[in-house]
């Protein structure tokens, strides 16, 4: 297929999956209250109304519909589909189900980091590893294990970064949307179009998502949503660099993902340091435990709900741009000092709090966290 061809084709693709998400919701948030996936108003819970956490029934279908249309246009050959193509959606379905188990019943924490684990062990197993990495003093061939091992790593850790990054309304889709449309681009300019279709696939139903999830949410992704996104992402991420064929592809999912993975390695870090006099065990099992440690807790000490999810879109797409700009100029240098500036950006992000009492303002929280998701602000000490 030609590149204008494919081009289209994905535009296309990317335009039936955002039309079909959209179209979608309404049976999801109609199934969430069937079958009382829901998140009740009242306690701490802010939100006025019943809300759905059934959103990632609608991404989902988005999904199968944007991939089918890929595949009908020819993106992906004109008979078998692509190799690896049923690994990843067999990893992908184990994902969106232990999720889909947890919004509906509770899930504990270490069966689902274990079905990650085997989605990641199966897209694995298609050939997908990291095995070589850049550095500004040149490249570094890994060994077969320790590639694999970074590789299922990177998938459960880029999994759960999302699912903790959708603790507001629009936030998680709409981040994941930015970051797959940078990931689409990087793709094109490599003349991917495979990758470049899957994540303007990603990017539509991401979109057609928001439409329902802005603030007020008619509906929440959910940890089959949220979850689903999250492991997609980081298998598109791995698709992109290792097709990429630059000194700094290794950089690719590093610097896109740059946000929700550095906030998510901040968090765990604060909660094993909390209780240092604690068993080590102890300290372990707290790194999971839901608190409001996240970046956009700490921006909502300062600001309001709105403000908070456009400066984390900002900060986002900046960084994104960043990423770009040290892929174009193919420095692994320029690279490194760019996820620098990502951590320093995010850690100064959550260093923010407000001085003095600040207003208490009812917020509604959209929880890919475990717990309670529907969270009033209240001022820091």
């Amino acid at each position: 297929m030609s590149g204008e061809t494919g081009m289209l084709a994905a535009l296309t693709a990317a335009i039936v999956a955002f039309g079909a998400c959209a179209a979608m919701v309404p049976i999801a948030i109609g199934a969430g209250r069937r079958w009382n996936f829901v998140d009740e108003p009242g306690g701490r819970r802010q939100h006025e109304h019943v809300v759905p956490r059934t959103g990632g029934i609608a991404v989902a279908g988005g999904l199968v519909a944007g991939f089918g249309a890929a595949f009908a246009l020819g993106v992906y050959g004109p008979i078998a589909p692509p190799p690896g193509a049923l690994p990843f959606i067999a990893a992908t379905l184990i994902v969106f189900a232990v999720g889909l188990v947890d919004d509906a019943r509770g899930c504990p924490v270490s069966v689902k980091l274990l079905g990650q684990t085997a989605a990641a062990v199966v897209v694995t197993s298609a050939g997908y590893s990291i095995d070589v990495v850049s550095t500004p003093f040149g490249r570094v061939e890994l060994v077969p294990a320790v590639g694999l091992a970074a590789t299922i790593l990177w998938l459960v850790g880029i999994t759960n970064a999302m699912n903790l990054m959708d603790g507001l309304d629009g936030l998680g889709s709409g981040v994941a949307a930015i970051i797959a449309s940078s990931l689409a681009v990087i793709a094109l300019a490599g003349s991917d179009v495979v990758s470049s279709a899957g994540t303007l696939v990603l990017c539509g139903a991401c979109v057609g998502f928001l439409c329902w999830n802005w603030r007020p949410a008619r509906i929440f992704l959910g940890d089959s949503g949220s979850l689903t996104l999250g492991f997609v992402l980081a298998c598109l991420s791995l698709t992109t660099s290792l097709k990429a064929g630059t000194a700094v592809a290794v950089f690719v999912p590093l610097l896109v993902l740059g946000v929700p993975a550095i906030d998510t390695l901040f968090v765990i870090g604060a909660r094993f340091r909390e209780s240092p006099s604690a068993a080590y065990l102890s300290r372990v099992r707290r790194t999971v435990r839901a608190d409001r440690r996240h970046v956009h807790h700490q921006l909502l000490t300062v600001t309001d709900h709105r403000t908070t999810v456009l400066t984390l879109y900002g900060v986002v797409a900046a960084c994104c741009l960043l990423a770009l700009f040290a892929i174009y100029v193919n420095s692994p240098l320029l690279a490194t000092i760019t996820l620098l500036v990502e951590i320093g950006v995010v850690a100064f992000l959550r260093g923010v709090r407000t001085s003095g009492r600040a207003p208490v303002a009812p917020l509604v929280v959209d929880g890919g966290d475990p717990g309670p998701k529907q969270v009033e602000r209240t001022p820091s000490t």
